[in-house]
């Protein structure tokens, strides 16, 4: 599997697919991106800020696993983006899909939750 991945990557060997397949990919892509939109901008309301002066470990073991679960959703959907464009070669999917995951990315990093 890796030696094959290696190959495609240095171009000694290309995909070819069946044309539907990256338009499949695509809508996949998008999709997955909506689902998981959704779900972090619902989960992530129900997420309070730490307090100046409140203990950041008491938050972190009340918030904290809500908080990976929102990272590891969002960067998933980042990794889909990247792995659908080098299966397809399709930048649309690698522009917005992973574009938009690596935005909320930012958006959820941890000195989002902590008062400053």
């Amino acid at each position: 599997m890796i030696t094959a991945m290696l190959a495609v990557a240095r171009g000694i060997a290309t995909l070819e697919f069946s044309e539907p397949l990256p338009q499949i990919l695509r809508y996949v892509g998008f999709a997955e991106l909506l689902v998981v939109v959704t779900v972090v901008n619902k989960l992530s309301g129900r997420i309070t800020a730490c307090a100046r002066g409140e203990d950041r470990d008491v938050w972190w073991g009340v918030h904290g696993v809500r908080v990976i679960v929102l990272w590891g959703l969002t960067e998933g959907v980042a990794v889909c983006g990247v792995v659908f464009w080098f299966l397809t070669g399709d930048v649309v999917v690698l522009f917005v899909v992973t574009g938009i995951a690596t935005l909320y990315l930012l958006r959820l990093g941890p000195s989002r939750w902590m008062e400053r």
